[in-house]
């Protein structure tokens, strides 16, 4: 025991060393941490803080999808609907249009007759006249 109480007190009455040690102590590859894996919490964190924007982004777009799917079945009929009757509604359509013009035509026809007799009176009042 005095053994150790004199190596402990030679130890303590020592003076601390000024030299540097220059020995380095290589840790293997295998336990070398490098930078990235000490950033590996924080790029969980980013990619969860991600995943969530991504998460929310699938509920909006499944919100918009399935409200889009309701117009569209609301809609559906109606459209049909039309496509059946379009051909019958162009066609009445068609025939209002071509009545409408012969319509319109024939009035400027009788228009243009009766300014016709209109002048032709005119000029053979003229005449009648010149010739007094």
């Amino acid at each position: 025991m005095l053994d150790a109480q004199a190596v402990q007190a030679g130890q303590a009455s020592t003076p601390p060393s000024t030299e540097i040690d220059m020995v380095i102590e290589e840790t293997p590859l295998d336990q070398q941490e490098t930078i990235e894996e000490c950033n590996v919490p924080l790029e969980i964190a980013a990619i969860k803080t991600l995943l969530g924007q991504q998460q929310d982004s699938i509920e909006e777009n499944g919100e918009l999808i399935t409200t889009a799917g309701a117009k569209i079945f609301e809609l559906e009929p109606v459209i049909n609907k039309i496509e059946e009757e379009f051909p019958i509604v162009k066609n009445k359509l068609r025939a209002y249009c071509k009545q409408t013009l012969d319509s319109f035509s024939d009035e400027l026809d009788d228009m243009a007759r009766a300014d016709r007799d209109k002048w032709d009176c005119v000029h053979e009042s003229l005449m009648d006249l010149g010739s007094k």
